[in-house]
C-alpha cells in the first residue's frame, strides 16, 4: 500500500478521534435548551426554569457590584424581592404541603480571623426550605463582583441557578414533602476574602448543615458546561453525579486548581468540617475578573445546564433518607499556601462526553490497576504455553523484540518531548503569549509537530536497526517458533502492539507505586492499557484461527478477508481500538487548554504550557508508531513538519491579545506629594516583545509618557516603566475601572504604649487597611456603622475594615497595644468613577492620620490601580 496513503489514513484517524469527541459532546453534553416558567415540566416541579433565572441575571449584572458599592445593595434588594415573590407565590399554588420557607437577612458585625483580621458587616441572604428532619444540604454562591467586572459568570450564573433551583424546589415541594432541609446562602463579600461564607460558619443554621454544594466560576460560561472539580466525600459525589442531568467532572482539575492563586467558599465550609462538592465554570478563563465577564459572554443554555444539575442533585440528596445522616468529610487535610486550599479527594471522578459519570474509589482504582498488571505479565506466558516447544529460550526469544520495541517507544517519547520543549522555548523568546492568545493554533501546531516527528523517527529507527537474516511473509512463523525471525523482525505489528501495552502498563505501575499518582489523576492510563490489551487479544485470536483454517478461509468469499486482515491489517486493528481512549483523552486536553490562561497570568512560561500539552499529544499519537515504523513516510513527515513550521511562525508573529481574548494587567501610578510634578508608572505583563504596542495603547487612553524603559530582569514578567511630567488621566471612554489607594506610613514608635484613636479617610473610602512591621496585640476596630468584638489577646500584622456608608468623612476607631520600634501603614481603597484632584483629596485627609505615639510621617504615596484589557 502506498506510504502517502497510509500517512493520510493516520492523519484522518487523528481527525476522526477529534470529531468523535466533538460529536458525542454536542449530542450528550452540551447545553441546548432553555425552559420557560410556564413549561409543564417546570410547573410540575420536574425541572427548573432558566428563563426565570436569566431575567434576574440580566437585572443584576448591568454594572460592577463589589461588596462596598451602592450597586451591591441594589443587587441584594433585587434578590430579596425575587425570593419573597417565590415564598409568597407558594401560598397561591394550592399546595398540599404547608409553606416550608424561612428567610433571614443577615445584618451582623463579623470578624474573620484568617491570615489577617477582617472586620465587616455581613449581609448574606439566607433561605431555608424546612424538611421533616433537621439535617440540611447547603447551596452556596456569591452575589458580589470584583470592581472591574459585571460578574455575569462570576458568580451571577451561580446566583441565578440558585434562584431557579429555589423556584423548582418550591414547585416540587408543593406536592412532595422532603425529608431533609435545604439551605440557600446567597452570600456577599466573597471577592474580598471569602467573607460571606466565613460569616455563615458562625450562623446557627451552619450546625445543621451536613453537606455543601458550592457554585463559583473561573471564567465566562458562553455556552459551556460547569465542572465538578473538587470534593471531600465519596458518597456525596457519587449521589450528585449519578443524579445530575449532564454530569461533568474531573479529578485532574482538582489537582490543577491547587496551583491557581484563587479559592472559593467551598474551602471555608470544608475547613469548617463539612463534606461537599465544588462546581465552577472554567472555560474562557481569560475573561475572568475583566469587564468582559458580562451578560453578552454568558448564555441561558449554560444557566439551564447548571440549574438542572443543581436542582436534580439537591433533590436526590434531601430525599435520600440516610445520606445526610451518615455522610462525613474524608479528606480533612488543608494546604495553607496560597490561602487555604483543600486537597482534592483521592477518587476517580469524571465523565464520558457529558453523559456517563465515572465514579471510583481509590481502592477500586488500585485494584483495577493490579488486574491489568497481572494480565500484562500473563500474556507472554499464555503464548509460551500454547506452543509445542516450551523452553526458557523460547520465552526469552519472544520477549526480546518486544523489549527492544519498548525502548524505541521510550526513546521516541523522550526525543519528542525534548524537541517540543526546544521549539516552545524558542517561540517564547519571540512571543511569550502565543498559547494564551491562540491555544487552538498551538494545539494544531503540536499535533503536526509530533505527527511529523513520529513518522521520521519511525523511518530512522527502521533504517538504522539491524536487518533480519530471515523474513516471513506472515506472522505464522512466529507461532511456529522460528526464534531467529522473531528476534530480528521488529516490524511485526504484534510486537509493537505488545510494546505499547507494556508501555502503558509500566505507566500504570508507576501510578500504582507513586505517591503523586495514588490520588488517581492519571486514570486515562487505564483506558490506554485496557484497549492495548484488547488489541493484542484480538490479534492473537485472529492468528490462532488463521493458522488452523487458512486453506479453507482463503477459498471462502467472506473469510478470505479475515486472512487478508491477518496478513496485512493487524496494525489497523490496534488503531481502530485505540481510537476509543484517544477521543476520551480529548476531554483532558480541553481541560488543560481552559486552565492555561490562569497559569500564564501567574507567570508560567509559554513553553511550559507547550510541554504539558505536548506530553498528552505524544501519548495520544503513540498508537501510530507501529505503522510509522513499518512504512517509509519521510515525505509525509516532512509535510507535517512544514505545516507545523507555518503555524509556529504565525504564533510567533501575531500579537497574542485580542478584544475577545484580552490580557488584564494592572497599572499603578505613584505620586509623591512632596514633588507633585513627578510621576512614575510601571506595569507588569508577559514578556511578549510588544512593549511599544502597549505603550501606544496606553497613550491612546490618556497616559502621556516622555520616556519608556523596558526591564526584563524579572524573568518571565517584564516591567515597562516610564516618566511623565504631569499627573496622567485616563480617557473617559475607555473600559477601565479605577481603584484608588493611599498608603500612609508612620515612623517607628519610640515607646510601648496603648493606642486608641479614630482614623478618618477621604470621601469615598470603603476599605481601610492597617499593616504593621511586627505583630501587635489586642487589635480591635469598629465604626459608627457597627460595633465588633475580638479577643484582646489576638496578635496580627494586618487588618482590613470594610465600610458601607457614603459618609463624606468615613471613620474607623482602632485600638491596639503598640510595641517599641513599631511601624504602621494605613491604607484606604475606594472606587473612583470620575476624574478628581487626587492631590487635594489626600492632602486634606493627611492631618487626621497623624496618630499619637508616632514620631513623624516619613512616607505618603498615592496609588491609582487601573485594570485595562488590551
Amino acid at each position: 500500500m502506498n506510504s502517502n496513503f497510509i500517512a493520510a489514513f493516520m492523519a484522518l484517524w487523528v481527525l476522526l478521534a477529534a470529531g468523535l469527541h466533538l460529536a458525542l459532546l454536542s449530542m450528550f453534553g452540551s447545553p441546548s435548551q432553555v425552559l420557560e416558567q410556564q413549561d409543564p415540566r417546570v410547573l410540575n416541579g420536574e425541572r427548573p426554569s432558566a428563563a426565570f433565572g436569566w431575567s434576574v441575571l440580566q437585572n443584576i449584572t448591568s454594572k460592577p457590584h463589589p461588596y462596598y458599592s451602592q450597586e451591591n445593595l441594589r443587587v441584594r434588594s433585587v434578590l430579596i424581592e425575587q425570593i419573597s415573590k417565590i415564598v409568597q407565590d407558594y401560598d397561591t399554588w394550592n399546595c398540599t404541603v404547608p409553606n416550608p420557607f424561612t428567610v433571614q437577612l443577615e445584618n451582623a458585625s463579623v470578624v474573620v480571623d484568617r491570615n489577617a483580621l477582617y472586620f465587616y458587616q455581613s449581609n448574606n441572604i439566607l433561605v431555608r426550605v424546612n424538611g421533616s428532619m433537621p439535617q440540611s444540604l447547603l447551596l452556596s454562591a456569591h452575589f458580589d463582583s470584583v470592581p472591574e467586572s459585571m460578574g455575569a459568570t462570576d458568580d451571577g450564573l451561580g446566583i441565578a441557578a440558585m434562584l431557579s433551583t429555589l423556584q423548582g424546589v418550591a414547585r416540587f415541594g408543593c406536592q412532595h414533602p422532603v425529608q431533609h432541609s435545604l439551605i440557600f446562602n446567597f452570600n456577599n463579600a466573597e471577592e474580598d476574602g471569602l467573607l460571606g461564607a466565613a460569616s455563615f460558619v458562625k450562623h446557627p443554621w451552619f450546625q445543621d448543615v451536613k453537606a455543601v454544594y458550592n457554585f463559583d466560576s473561573r471564567g465566562a460560561s458562553g455556552k459551556d458546561r460547569s465542572l465538578l472539580y473538587r470534593t471531600n466525600s465519596f458518597p456525596l459525589v457519587q449521589k450528585v453525579l449519578q443524579s445530575a442531568v449532564r454530569p461533568h467532572a474531573s479529578a485532574l482539575s482538582g489537582f490543577i486548581f491547587q496551583f491557581i492563586q484563587s479559592d472559593t467558599d467551598f474551602s471555608v465550609y470544608a475547613v469548617g468540617g463539612k463534606p461537599g462538592v465544588d462546581y465552577a465554570f472554567y472555560e474562557r478563563a481569560y475573561l475572568y475578573h475583566t469587564e468582559l465577564d458580562d451578560i453578552a459572554h454568558a448564555s441561558p443554555e449554560s444557566l439551564q445546564y447548571a440549574s438542572d444539575n443543581m436542582f436534580k442533585s439537591a433533590l436526590a440528596v434531601i430525599t435520600d433518607p440516610d445520606l445526610l445522616q451518615n455522610v462525613q468529610t474524608e479528606t480533612p487535610e488543608i494546604i495553607n499556601s496560597p490561602g487555604t486550599l483543600l486537597k482534592p479527594g483521592g477518587y476517580v471522578i469524571g465523565d464520558r462526553f457529558g453523559a456517563i459519570p465515572i465514579i471510583m474509589t481509590q481502592n477500586l482504582y488500585l485494584v483495577s490497576i493490579g488486574v491489568v498488571l497481572v494480565l500484562s505479565l500473563a500474556t507472554p506466558f499464555a503464548r509460551y504455553f500454547t506452543d509445542g516447544k516450551r523452553t526458557f529460550y523460547t520465552l526469552y526469544d519472544r520477549s526480546k523484540p518486544v523489549l527492544k520495541a519498548y525502548f524505541v517507544i521510550i526513546g521516541t517519547l523522550f526525543v519528542s518531548i525534548l524537541l517540543i520543549a526546544l521549539q516552545g522555548w524558542t517561540k517564547s523568546l519571540i512571543n511569550n503569549g502565543s498559547v494564551y492568545g491562540r491555544p487552538e493554533l498551538a494545539v494544531a501546531s503540536l499535533f503536526c509537530f509530533v505527527f511529523g516527528i513520529y513518522l521520521w523517527i519511525g523511518y530512522l529507527s527502521k533504517r538504522f536497526s539491524r536487518k533480519p537474516k530471515a523474513s516471513s511473509p506472515s506472522t505464522d512463523s512466529l507461532v511456529e517458533g522460528e526464534t531467529e525471525a522473531l528476534l530480528l523482525e521488529t516490524t511485526n505489528p504484534l510486537i509493537y502492539e505488545s510494546a505499547l501495552f507494556a508501555f502503558w502498563t509500566s505507566m500504570l505501575a508507576l501510578s500504582f507505586w507513586s505517591e503523586f499518582s495514588r490520588t488517581p489523576y492519571l486514570y486515562f492510563f487505564l483506558d490506554f492499557s485496557i484497549c492495548a490489551l484488547v488489541a493484542i487479544l484480538v490479534c492473537l485470536i485472529l492468528q490462532s484461527c488463521v493458522k488452523k483454517h487458512r486453506d479453507t478461509w482463503e477459498k471462502s468469499k467472506i473469510w478470505k478477508y479475515a486472512v487478508k486482515l491477518h496478513d496485512h491489517g493487524q496494525p489497523y486493528i490496534h488503531l481502530v481500538i485505540a481510537i476509543i481512549p484517544v477521543f476520551l483523552t480529548w476531554d483532558i486536553l480541553d481541560l488543560l487548554l481552559a486552565f492555561a490562561p490562569p497559569f500564564t497570568v501567574q507567570g508560567l512560561p509559554d513553553f511550559a504550557t507547550d510541554i504539558v500539552l505536548g506530553i498528552f499529544i505524544c501519548g495520544m499519537l503513540l498508537p501510530l508508531l507501529p505503522l510509522a515504523r513499518e512504512h517509509d513516510m519521510r515525505i509525509s513527515g516532512s509535510i507535517a513538519l512544514l505545516a507545523w513550521l507555518s503555524i509556529w511562525i504565525t504564533l510567533a508573529v501575531l500579537f497574542p491579545f485580542t478584544t475577545e481574548r484580552p490580557f488584564k494587567f494592572v497599572l499603578r501610578e505613584s505620586l509623591d506629594l512632596d514633588h507633585p510634578s513627578y510621576v512614575g508608572h510601571y506595569i507588569l505583563m508577559p514578556a511578549v516583545k510588544s512593549g511599544e504596542y502597549i505603550a501606544q495603547k496606553l497613550q491612546e487612553n490618556g497616559l502621556q509618557m516622555s520616556k519608556l524603559i523596558v526591564d526584563s530582569s524579572a524573568g518571565f514578567l517584564v516591567q515597562l516603566s516610564w516618566i511623565s511630567t504631569t499627573f496622567p488621566t485616563i480617557a473617559q471612554n475607555t473600559n477601565v475601572t479605577q481603584l484608588m489607594q493611599v498608603n500612609y506610613t508612620l515612623a517607628k514608635a519610640p515607646t510601648e504604649t496603648a493606642v486608641s484613636t479614630s482614623v478618618v479617610g477621604p470621601s469615598g473610602c470603603r476599605i481601610f487597611r492597617f499593616a504593621f512591621n511586627r505583630h501587635v496585640t489586642g487589635f480591635k476596630a469598629d465604626s459608627p456603622e457597627w460595633q465588633s468584638d475580638v479577643p484582646p489577646s489576638r496578635n496580627t500584622m494586618e487588618a482590613f475594615v470594610f465600610l458601607r456608608s457614603d459618609q463624606n468623612q468615613p471613620q474607623v476607631n482602632v485600638s491596639f497595644q503598640m510595641t517599641k520600634n513599631l511601624t504602621m501603614t494605613i491604607g484606604c481603597e475606594m472606587p473612583m468613577h470620575e476624574q478628581s484632584n487626587y492631590y487635594d483629596i489626600f492632602q486634606a485627609a493627611k492631618p487626621s492620620w497623624m496618630l499619637n505615639g508616632f514620631n513623624s510621617v516619613y512616607d505618603f504615596e498615592i496609588f491609582k490601580t487601573v485594570s485595562l484589557s488590551v
